[in-house]
């Protein structure tokens, strides 16, 4: 009899914990994750290529992330990992155009190397520098960051 009341007692306990888990994963809405997470501005460049901006106290934009993420809609799937270089120059003169950059240093920034199939190449121009973070198939992550626009301590990535 204990046995059968011990095995009860652990089916209702299993029964209740499912019930608790299962409420906690139902849908949420944008009201309700807005609430609980801090919202940032992404912008969506190219079919799976984002961008993030950063802004400044003065409301201009300070920094820029842009990434390649997995693209999946009915006509289209790609899961392409690295933005291809030609697509990453584009990106750049779409968002940083040559005159906005100024001029380029002559040099790579010391902070660049190649490793086996890793990268970190950086280009400092007058205004902006730009890095990219990648393979030898193309980039994974590319920054860039306004010189003169120092981005606050409390990134507002908020508009």
């Amino acid at each position: 009899m204990r046995l059968w009341l011990r095995m009860l007692s652990y089916g209702l306990s299993a029964t209740c914990l499912f019930f608790i888990l299962s409420s906690s994963a139902r849908g949420q809405t944008a009201t309700q994750l807005a609430a609980r997470f801090k919202q940032a501005t992404v912008l969506e460049i190219r079919p799976g290529i984002y961008v993030t901006p950063t802004f400044a106290s003065d409301g201009n934009v300070c920094r820029m992330v842009i990434e390649r993420t997995q693209y999946l809609d009915p006509e289209h799937i790609d899961f392409a990992p690295v933005i291809p270089s030609t697509t990453a120059d584009q990106l750049i003169d779409e968002l940083a155009p040559p005159n906005e950059r100024g001029k380029a240093n002559k040099w790579l920034n010391p902070e660049s190397f190649v490793v086996g199939g890793s990268s970190l190449i950086k280009q400092d121009y007058e205004n902006i520098s730009v890095t990219f973070y990648g393979t030898t198939e193309g980039s994974r992550l590319i920054t860039l960051v306004w010189l003169k626009r120092p981005c606050s301590s409390a990134d507002q990535t908020r508009k």
